[in-house]
């Protein structure tokens, strides 16, 4: 049947000078092809665990723009954490061996 792993993981702004928007997260393999099917990677925002029916819900390998808050704007920076959840999930007939994922996240930067 596989098994699978959650983990709550937080985004950042550290810098006061600067601010983002438009921000994306992917999950691809290591090396940025796709990931193999027998590995899945599903992904929420929000501060609470989701509960398993959330899960069915949820994109497949995608935080897009527009599920986080800008992390400030031209008058300020937002210096927050922001955390997502993310579930992956390895199907039993995933092939033995090492296999890599990674996360990706695609913003906007801009100076304040």
């Amino acid at each position: 049947t596989g098994k699978s792993s959650i983990q709550k993981i937080w985004i950042r702004n550290d810098d006061a000078t600067k601010y983002y928007s438009d921000i994306s997260i992917s999950a691809k393999a290591a090396g940025g092809t796709p990931l193999i099917n027998a590995l899945s990677v599903k992904m929420i925002v929000g501060t609470d665990r989701p509960k398993i029916s959330d899960w069915s819900n949820a994109r497949s390998d995608t935080i897009p723009a527009g599920d986080f808050p800008e992390l400030g704007d031209s008058n300020q920076a937002d210096l927050q954490y922001y955390p997502f959840w993310i579930r992956v999930s390895a199907a039993s007939a995933l092939p033995i061996g090492e296999v890599r994922a990674e996360l990706s996240i695609s913003y906007t930067e801009a100076v304040i």
